[in-house]
């Protein structure tokens, strides 16, 4: 299982430097990754209220 699961990263990894991103890119993408998460986390654990009004529900399919 662990082995898959190295083959499955090593897989993604190759591709995303592959199409041109560098080391440096895949920091920043990890880094904005782990903010976001704690950033979630922690406004559902404190239950942070939504500041902004929420938008009105649809009434049809718009297509």
């Amino acid at each position: 299982m662990v082995e898959n699961r190295v083959n499955a990263i090593a897989d993604e990894l190759n591709a995303f430097f592959g199409i041109g991103y560098s080391d440096e890119h895949l920091i920043d993408l990890v880094q904005a990754m782990g903010e976001n998460y704690i950033s979630n986390l922690m406004a559902k654990m404190l239950q942070v209220p939504i500041d902004f009004p929420r938008a009105p529900e649809l009434d049809e399919d718009p297509r």
